[in-house]
């Protein structure tokens, strides 16, 4: 049995189908007992509800910020054992907190991109209820935004003031832009059958662009797309200067691309008849 107690924003079935591994037994199944699958579905309960705005909900006194080794109490803590009756017990204790919307966000530091273009890329500015999963996506797609124009050290440092009060967030956004890196030169590397040219044909990058994450990606799925290599992914290693970076694609391993086909037969208007392919 999962027992749920405290909560009220929501449901014991909303929580227990937050779980993905850790199941009650039923009339048709037993139940479903691990304690490291456990701490992954208690986490993805505090996540639940994060999503929709709980960002300070705890299970057992732990919430997200400190979940870790404190997590692993809380699933000590919360199994019970019923010798007499072969039955184990689950007991989530759950503090939910108060619902969070995100008030004003400040963006500093920006002189590369416009301010404006950066909002554009942030889901959480679309809705006013702050949602913990949009919020950490925004923070990567805004990396992102520098990545593609070559600043891949640009660092996006999110400070968040909380209102516990009246349920609202503010957040200052530092960007730290950093310098613009190019590419120094491209190497390929794992190809044994398979020659360089055949790979290099299908870049559109070459040595002294920027270093471009999206069109470094871009290029990489083609090289993919060619069907040689069961697997194709990118290195970065740093060249002659700072601000110059050496592109490896690997390219491992090769796939066996060639067929031979043969087969022979007879027709009694052509006689003996045979293909080679």
């Amino acid at each position: 049995e999962i027992r749920v107690v405290v909560n009220k924003v929501f449901t014991a079935s909303k929580i227990k189908g937050a779980m993905k591994d850790t199941e009650e037994a039923s009339w048709i199944s037993g139940g479903s007992y691990d304690p490291d699958k456990m701490f992954d579905d208690y986490e993805s309960v505090l996540k639940a509800y994060a999503n929709e705005g709980y960002v300070k909900a705890k299970i057992d006194g732990v919430g997200l910020d400190d979940w870790g080794d404190k997590g692993k109490e809380v699933v000590r803590n919360s199994t019970t054992f019923d010798e007499a009756n072969k039955r184990i017990v689950l007991t989530l204790k759950i503090e939910e907190g108060a619902k969070f919307r995100l008030g004003k966000v400040t963006i500093v530091g920006t002189t590369i991109i416009p301010e404006a273009e950066l909002r554009s890329r942030m889901a959480s500015l679309k809705d006013t209820v702050f949602d913990q999963e949009d919020w950490d996506g925004d923070l990567g797609r805004l990396r992102s935004a520098y990545n593609e124009k070559g600043y891949i050290y640009a660092n996006v440092q999110p400070d968040l003031h909380w209102d516990n009060t009246g349920g609202k967030v503010d957040a200052t956004l530092t960007v730290t832009e950093g310098s613009k890196a190019y590419i120094e030169d491209i190497r390929i590397r794992g190809n044994e059958v398979t020659k360089d040219k055949v790979i290099r044909r299908m870049l559109d990058l070459k040595p002294g662009d920027p270093f471009d994450t999206e069109a470094v990606n871009r290029n990489r799925m083609k090289i993919y797309n060619l069907g040689y290599f069961e697997n194709v992914a990118y290195d970065v290693q740093p060249g002659s200067e700072m601000d110059k970076l050496i592109l490896i694609y690997d390219v491992s391993p090769e796939r066996k691309t060639g067929t031979l086909s043969l087969g022979a037969g007879y027709s009694s208007v052509e006689q003996p008849v045979g293909f080679l392919q």
